[in-house]
């Protein structure tokens, strides 16, 4: 990419209102762009042009043909509005003829917890138009032709499905998809992998196109082909007030047309262009830089489906890094051939360039998380490192690796301040020995050997990263695991390979057999009976001077503390005294260059929220903010705690 990202978007266009002449509600409270004809994005001499597609309008308002489409009564004379415009990009689309877009097959699944299987993932427009329904009833209408794959499908979402390293919750939604001449349509509820429901419908699809379109009306969702429908009773759009679209296959999408079928207005909006908030003084990374430390960035990791809630929190920081989209297997849904070589076509930048794009235009710092990994990688790729060790062929990992680091990398050395390269390297901290190496593929892979950090942190180098840093946990109270961790990466300092470590600071307390356990337990004051700010600032302050004396620059890149319901009456006030313990030392540390939390709030996308199984969700309780109705909520002792510390007050 070389640098060469979209244009700022201009924030003075008027949203799109369908329905109603002019109504200034919804998109400007989130900080999204009125959807009009954009015009590409990419300049100079990126690796490849940004293609732009007809569609929309600037200022006003069209009415697109829809030719010869069989359409309910309730879709004629309604206003409606393209949705096919250039940020349809980002789900992997290529501009076809007459404003229409070619829809690639994806093949993007998520690897199941324990090894289990893969869960298929397909693309949904986590970034991109959108259709916000203010609650309103509303149509959409869809062309389908030119299908060369098994299936074509069109998704509708009410929320964005929530991805993790090796689980997937789907939420409510609905598919639609033309298979061997006939529509099936799927039904999400939010409670399971699999759809709740499948439906076929009443209709012959094929020839030269397939007709589709989806309506809600009041307290149900009509899915239609011509004059064949299903009645699925549901308010899921009702409830969401929007629409996301997704879409997976080879076929063309020749129209997708928003339609205001009730009595109140339907706005078309683009989250790409949001705006986050400006780092305020009286937040956190403003406070930093009131107390001397213009060099320390305080950030957090963002998903983009997520922006919705914490957006108004972004104020706090001026570093974003992202949880899931930049991990192996979102960037390389296939892998590589027997040889380990890659090819421009097997990489997956849409959301990543989203992300990029989002921490550039609103000013953000970025840490790219993260590219060699155990886990988060595609079935085709764990089947070739797994081949590579069977075959004892490590000429052939380290060519992949190559050809992997050095095209992220290239793409992203400009824009990036600190890398992940290799993420989590050591065995988990509950194995019977936390000292040890992960034995996952790319160790096997490399012989049995640690060979492929030093190699990994190598090629981040040759290829341009700034900043080289290897990420762990568990670090932070155990020692002997963190001279493990030492002597593997001191060397590769010594190199000039690596910057810095990340020290991710899942921080922990719970009991077990009546005695405190956990990180935290070491921040106890035996004399006055309390856990201790300074405990907490002295332990963590001597790991950062351990760091520095092997050479390495130490980051907090994950922070989160986690307290059992054991405390949960001293909760917050413990997290405020753990947090103020560690934004003192890290102030006071110069070697300490980022402070990082993973994620604000605990809404349902965070780490530790788990889905229950009548699809609502038990959230989880170690971020400063909460979640409540869909909007953060602040833990008064956790934040008041972490700007205690930065403002060196323990």
């Amino acid at each position: 990419m070389e640098g060469q990202h979209r244009q700022d978007f201009d924030p003075t266009r008027r949203n799109v209102i369908i329905g109603v002449a002019a109504v200034a509600a919804g998109a400007g409270a989130l900080g999204v762009a009125a959807l009009g004809k954009i015009e590409g994005w990419w300049g100079g001499d990126g690796p490849e042009a940004h293609p732009t597609f007809e569609g929309g309008t600037q200022g006003g308002i069209t009415l697109p043909e829809t030719t010869n489409m069989h359409l309910p009564e309730a879709f004629n004379g309604a206003k409606h509005e393209k949705l096919i415009t250039d940020s349809w990009y980002l789900l992997g689309a290529k501009p076809g003829p007459n404003g229409s877009m070619d829809i690639k097959a994806s093949g993007f699944a998520i690897r199941k917890v324990d090894d289990d299987g893969y869960i298929p993932n397909p693309p949904i427009m986590r970034s991109g138009p959108r259709v916000d329904t203010n609650g309103n009833d509303f149509g959409i209408a869809a062309r389908i032709s030119n299908v060369t794959s098994e299936k074509a499908s069109l998704f509708f979402h009410s929320k964005p499905d929530i991805t993790l390293d090796e689980d997937l919750f789907h939420m409510p939604g609905i598919g639609v998809s033309v298979q061997g001449g006939r529509i099936t349509i799927d039904v999400w509820d939010g409670k399971l992998e699999q759809p709740d429901d499948t439906f076929i419908l009443d209709a012959k699809a094929g020839g030269d196109h397939t007709d589709i379109w989806v309506r809600q009306e009041g307290g149900k969702v009509i899915v239609g082909s011509g004059a064949a429908q299903k009645v699925i009773t549901t308010s899921m759009f009702k409830k969401s007030k929007q629409v996301l679209f997704g879409a997976d296959g080879d076929f063309r999408l020749d129209t997708l047309d928003v339609y205001a079928t009730g009595n109140g207005p339907v706005e078309v909006n683009d989250t790409s262009k949001r705006k986050l908030p400006d780092v305020s003084p009286n937040g956190l990374q403003g406070i930093a830089r009131a107390h001397g430390r213009n060099d320390l960035i305080i950030g957090t990791a963002i998903d983009l489906g997520s922006l919705d809630s914490t957006a108004p929190l972004m104020e706090h920081v001026g570093g974003l890094k992202p949880e899931m989209l930049a991990k192996m297997q979102a960037v390389l849904p296939g892998g590589p051939d027997k040889q380990g070589n890659l090819k421009p076509e097997d990489f997956n930048w849409q959301e990543v360039d989203a992300f990029v794009d989002l921490a550039k235009r609103n000013g953000r710092a970025i840490e790219m998380h993260t590219l060699i990994f155990g886990e988060a990688m595609s079935e085709a790729t764990q089947d070739f490192l797994r081949d590579c060790a069977k075959r004892g062929d490590k000429a052939a990992a380290q060519n992949f690796m190559e050809h992997y680091i050095k095209a992220f990398v290239g793409r992203y050395k400009n824009d990036v301040h600190t890398w992940d390269v290799v993420n989590e390297p050591m065995a988990d901290t509950g194995d019977d020995d936390a000292t040890k190496p992960r034995e996952h593929d790319w160790f096997k892979a490399f012989g049995n050997s640690t060979e492929y950090i030093a190699f990994a942190c190598k090629t981040a180098k040759e290829a341009g990263a700034k900043r080289v840093r290897i990420n762990e946990n568990g670090l932070e109270t155990d020692k002997e695991r963190r001279q493990a961790f030492i002597d593997i990466v001191k060397p590769i300092a010594a190199n000039g390979w690596a910057d810095a470590v990340g020290l991710q600071a899942h921080l922990d307390l719970g009991k077990e057999d009546g005695e405190n356990s956990g990180d935290i337990a070491d921040y106890f004051n035996d004399d006055t009976g309390r856990f201790d700010a300074s405990y907490a600032h002295d332990e963590i302050k001597t790991v950062f001077k351990e760091f520095a004396a092997a050479g390495l620059e130490a980051d907090i890149t994950e922070f989160s503390i986690d307290i059992s319901d054991d405390f949960a009456a001293d909760r917050e006030k413990i997290q405020g005294i753990v947090a103020a313990g560690y934004g003192a030392a890290i102030m006071e540390s110069p070697t300490v260059k980022i402070f990082s939390t993973w994620g604000l709030e605990t809404g349902p996308f965070y780490m530790t929220s788990e889905r229950n199984s009548d699809g609502s969700f038990s959230l989880g309780n170690d971020a400063p903010w909460g979640y409540k109705a869909g909007q953060p909520v602040p833990r008064p002792a956790y934040v008041g705690g972490m700007k205690a510390g930065l403002r060196g007050e323990i």
